[in-house]
């Protein structure tokens, strides 16, 4: 009797034989492949299905030259636009499962943990080569269509989470200017260019805490252009907030500088 199998040698070619003669009707047929399309395997039988394999890989690593020469013979064949749309939807399915892709992440850490120099520099160089021109193009493009046609609400937040996990400080310039606003307006004036606040997209310097919608921006004449100054005060203006602009210059007479917020409040 074959290993693995209850069936006797005998038996599988009776089976064989009998399954040949078996004819089923275009209905049945659609039917079957229909169900085939919708088969979800349980994740009970999907642990134990891997486990099987990896130990198989372990007990035989000449398997992992078939698996090879299977993915080249496999390369480049077309798939049916069934199969794709099959695929995409079940991949979207385990990606928006929160445990999904917390194995994922955690099998790809013990992965490269465990992986050698050469492993490690194998993966990195596959990684690249799958990065054409004509690819990042397209991604590009892709990227670009999905951000101009996503809500200011959503712009803000992915904006606010890229900042924070940076973890964007402020600069001396900002640092300096914060402790002449503590020294003359205490508890007035917050630094939030960190990310801590957004506007439609946009991160204010200062923010007034004291409940009143009135912004100040910090201007150094590296990166900001005079035309600049406009551009902020009308984009937070459509807000309802008021805005001030303090130029890196205008720090030389700081008395100058504290009469023009006192009349800006």
């Amino acid at each position: 009797m074959k290993k693995g199998s209850h069936h006797s040698e005998n038996a599988i070619l009776k089976i064989k034989e009998r399954r040949k003669l078996q004819t089923f009707s275009e209905e049945t047929r659609e039917k079957m492949r229909m169900n085939r399309l919708n088969w979800r395997w349980s994740d009970d039988v999907k642990r134990k299905m891997s486990e099987t394999r990896k130990k198989l890989v372990q007990e035989r690593p000449e398997l992992r030259e078939v698996a090879k020469r299977v993915g080249e013979a496999n390369k480049g064949k077309y798939q049916s636009d069934i199969k794709r749309s099959k695929n995409r939807i079940e991949s979207e399915r385990n990606w928006k499962n929160v445990e999904f892709r917390r194995k994922q992440t955690e099998s790809r850490k013990q992965w490269w943990e465990k992986a050698t120099p050469e492993e490690r520099g194998n993966r990195l160089q596959g990684l690249r080569s799958s990065y054409t021109p004509k690819r990042n193009k397209k991604v590009k493009n892709a990227v670009k269509r999905w951000w101009e046609s996503c809500n200011p609400e959503v712009k803000s937040k992915r904006i606010k989470k890229a900042w924070m996990s940076a973890g964007k400080k402020p600069n001396k310039l900002e640092l300096r200017f914060q402790e002449f606003l503590n020294r003359y307006f205490p508890g007035e004036w917050k630094y939030v260019g960190n990310g801590e606040i957004w506007i439609a997209g946009k991160c204010p310097d200062f923010w007034n805490t004291n409940g009143r919608k009135q912004i100040i921006e910090l201007f150094g004449s590296y990166f900001h252009k005079p035309e600049d100054e406009q551009v902020r005060k009308d984009h937070f203006s459509k807000y309802g907030y008021e805005t001030l602009v303090i130029w890196e210059s205008e720090l030389k007479d700081l008395d100058s500088v504290r009469s023009k917020i006192q009349n800006f409040c």
